[in-house]
């Protein structure tokens, strides 16, 4: 468990680029060469930019990769 996983677990917002999350960004973005803290920081932005808890887009990602892994 990261220290940053660890924050989330106790309500701090933030991002944990798992392989979920990894996988699902790098497939949106088509670059497989985004490191897990690339991806971590476009989560990060995207939830900003989008007026979102990075905590909530990180679940709702992982989520939807998790169970739609065909299509990631």
């Amino acid at each position: 468990m990261t220290w940053s996983y660890f924050g989330m677990l106790l309500g701090r917002p933030d991002v944990k680029a798992d392989t979920w999350v990894v996988r699902y960004v790098r497939h949106q973005l088509r670059d497989d060469r985004l490191s897990p803290s690339g991806v971590r920081q476009l989560v990060v932005a995207a939830a900003d930019k989008m007026g979102l808890n990075p905590t909530h887009l990180d679940h709702a990602i992982w989520s939807y990769a998790r169970s739609h892994p065909r299509d990631i």
